[in-house]
């Protein structure tokens, strides 16, 4: 793991100021203040660290001692000697296509998009909604600054990934948090919602259809599934190749095609984004959803999908997703009630929307099981069962994106679409 560069004097002065300002304190950060790794699993386009302050008492206001700061900063490809496990496999390439330029261009665009998100949700008090108790936000105008987002510490107690499953009610929780997200949405004014992205399959996730990034994902399931399951594998990789960007395009004009407007969008729905607190196990506590890099306007559904491939079992989903959709629907209305706003669509064009966004959210749930999967059982406490609960959720999310994509082609086909 690459070590963590210091942060800048001029950085730790604005964090300071947030702090005071934040806690009304004149107290100062002390000259062992320092920032830490926090956690795995670091993002090529963020750090996530835990600060200390070492604060010099100048009153009594009651002070955190420990914080989580979120940065961004100017990337630099790294010159390696060595490649890892999974650049020999081949799932390396997922961002070696992109010049250093390009990647921080993202970086700077994705931080301001969380940055935004978080400030406003904040400034308008929006309800219902788990998330990060932020204190300060800021913005990256330029690829040579520093971005941040400096955060109240949560402490979760479960450490949760793909090989794991989230009971019905910690489920809910997810759902009630999307709902008034996507509520909040109509908060905000035409000129802060034209900072969003609208489109996703044709925005951040387009890079998995890029040749060489497919080329590595193939090598991973050639390698991780083909002796499992080997007639799903060569279907799975048949279907890749097929999504072409008619398919794309057709996938991401879901709401255009059936009537209904762009909402916001939380856009990267997965296990590793929520912070839970099960120290009850009949009574899990979503502490904070988080990580509002891919936010967006666009389609509900995407959300949902995403949800219920990464958090609950293979047959839960199949058995329960309508039942959870009109949960979510139910939470929305609700929300939304609040204000008098009427809701956007039907719950048949919801349903509708789940089926056709499904085999691309499957397939960046599936590859992902296929390419780090192997690690994350073995990193478990109990590898056996991490890997039957794993594998169990991996063969149905493939066979159903198997099923839904055959629908998609069959109403592309049906309809004469056209990009």
């Amino acid at each position: 793991m690459a070590s963590l560069k210091p942060l800048p004097d001029e950085v730790w002065k604005l964090v300071e100021t947030d702090l005071q300002r934040h806690y009304g304190t004149e107290s100062e950060l002390g000259q062992n203040r320092h920032i830490e790794r926090l956690g795995e699993g670091q993002g090529f386009s963020s750090e996530m660290c835990l600060l200390h302050p070492d604060w010099v008492r100048k009153d009594d206001q009651i002070l955190p001692d420990k914080f989580v700061l979120k940065m961004t900063r100017k990337f630099e490809t790294p010159k390696k000697e060595v490649k890892s496990e999974n650049e020999e496999k081949g799932f390396g390439n997922l961002w070696k296509h992109d010049s250093d330029e390009k990647l921080n261009m993202q970086s700077m665009k994705i931080h301001n998009t969380e940055a935004l998100v978080l400030s406003k949700l904040k400034e308008k008090r929006i309800q219902g909604i788990a998330m990060p108790k932020v204190i300060s936000v800021g913005l990256r105008p330029n690829v040579e600054t520093v971005g941040y987002i400096l955060m109240e510490f949560v402490h979760p107690t479960a450490k949760l990934h793909m090989c794991d499953n989230v009971p019905e009610h910690g489920v809910d929780q997810v759902l009630r948090s999307l709902a008034n997200i996507e509520a909040a949405g109509y908060k905000l004014s035409e000129e802060e919602k034209s900072k969003f992205n609208t489109q996703i399959w044709n925005g951040p996730f387009k890079i998995l259809f890029e040749k060489n990034v497919q080329d590595g994902f193939i090598e991973a399931i050639r390698k991780n599934i083909s002796g499992k399951w080997p007639q799903v594998s060569e279907d799975l990789i048949r279907i890749y190749l097929e999504m072409d960007q008619k398919y794309l395009d057709f996938v991401e004009d879901t709401n255009k095609l059936l009537g209904i407007p762009n909402v916001l969008c939380h856009g990267d729905v997965w296990i590793c984004n929520m912070l839970w607190n099960n120290e009850n196990p009949d009574a899990w506590r979503l502490e904070a959803l988080i990580d509002y890099q891919a936010c967006y306007f666009g389609c509900a559904a995407v959300d949902l999908a995403r949800l219920y491939t990464g958090l609950i079992g293979g047959e839960e989903r199949r058995t329960k997703a309508e039942i959870y959709n009109k949960r979510f629907y139910a939470y929305l209305e609700e929300a939304l009630q609040k204000d008098d706003i009427p809701l956007p669509y039907t719950f048949e064009q919801l349903q509708e929307a789940y089926h056709r966004v499904f085999p691309l959210c499957a397939l960046v749930v599936g590859v992902s099981m296929a390419g780090v999967g192997h690690e994350i059982v073995a990193k478990s406490t109990d590898p056996e069962k991490a890997k039957e609960r794993l594998d169990e959720k991996h063969l149905c999310i493939l066979e159903d994106l198997i099923l839904e994509h055959q629908r998609n082609l069959e109403i592309m086909k049906e309809t004469n679409y056209s990009s």
